[in-house]
């Protein structure tokens, strides 16, 4: 009796151990097939694989080979074909107006410089003061380009100290490139005020020199904050991140480094990937290699 009961028990522990063995084994099985269609979603073409372990290189990032990449791509989503290496190390026509004083624009005026036109206007705006919604009349500097490329700006204006200027409302627009006919709306003050022009340089750039200076913080280029917040790109781009903004900004503030250096420089170079640095200043004539060298981002 009791070697009967011995022989059941062990067939039991048998049929337990190879339904054990089953259940492991179909969970390898499905863990593993699980592990296998992950693998192959994330496979890569060579190609891309290639591309991306160089440019984890910083000789490569450096290099001609690279940068063309980034005027490709940049071509791609401009939908237009890739200018040549030639076009975009030409000089970029540039145009610092200083009036030896303010230059005083009234309500229907205009100023045009550096292939863009600043005409001053009075428009009822809708505004929200208090949480109320009020329609109230504004003075806006209403900048628009009228050259046949994009324009890269620096534009400095106010209402005429001692005007009874009070408050200003926040109006929308790209602070920092307009393309041919764009233009950008800025709110000067509320009422009818003069307005005086302080500052403004262009430069002229390419397509895909418009595009990467838009992928630039606003501030990187100088604007003080009510110009930042009012800042919107009319470019559908992700900002680089990993500008250091606030050292432009006090390089620029100094004095000891200009606007256009920093503009020119971007207008030729993705900033996701090269970093302007100090010794660079604004061409004057063609440069000679591009990217320039020892720009290329190390982090």
């Amino acid at each position: 009796m009791k070697t009967a009961v011995a022989r059941l028990l062990a067939g039991v522990a048998v049929l337990a151990a190879v339904g054990v063995g089953v259940a492991l084994a179909s969970t390898l099985t499905r863990d593993s097939e699980t592990a296998v269609d992950a693998l192959l979603a994330s496979r890569v073409s060579p190609d891309d694989a290639q591309r991306d372990a160089l440019a984890l290189e910083p000789s490569y990032r450096s290099s001609e080979a690279f940068y063309r990449t980034r005027v490709d791509e940049a071509a791609a989503a401009l939908d237009i074909a890739a200018p040549s290496l030639d076009d975009l190390r030409a000089v970029n026509a540039f145009e610092h107006t200083i009036p030896t004083r303010p230059r005083e624009l009234a309500i229907g005026e205009d100023f045009t410089a550096g292939g863009l036109k600043v005409a001053i206007e009075l428009r009822a705006l809708t505004v929200m003061q208090r949480g109320v919604q009020r329609d109230s009349e504004h003075t806006l500097a209403v900048v628009r380009n009228i050259g046949a490329r994009p324009l890269a700006y620096r534009l400095r204006l106010r209402a005429v100290p001692n005007s009874g200027c009070e408050r200003r409302a926040l109006t929308r627009y790209d602070a920092i490139v307009l393309a041919p006919g764009e233009r950008a709306e800025i709110s000067v003050c509320t009422g009818a005020r003069p307005v005086e022009l302080l500052e403004l340089r262009t430069l002229e750039v390419s397509e895909i020199g418009a595009l990467w200076l838009r992928k630039l913080p606003p501030q990187a280029l100088g604007s003080d904050e009510e110009t930042a917040r009012a800042h919107a790109s009319t470019s559908d781009v992700e900002i680089c991140a990993g500008i250091p903004a606030v050292s432009y900004a006090q390089q620029l503030a100094d004095g000891g480094v200009q606007w256009e250096d920093i503009a020119d420089f971007y207008s030729r170079h993705d900033c996701e990937h090269y970093r302007w640095s100090a010794g660079y200043v604004r061409a004057t004539q063609a440069v000679e290699q591009l990217p320039v060298a020892d720009v290329a981002d190390q982090d």
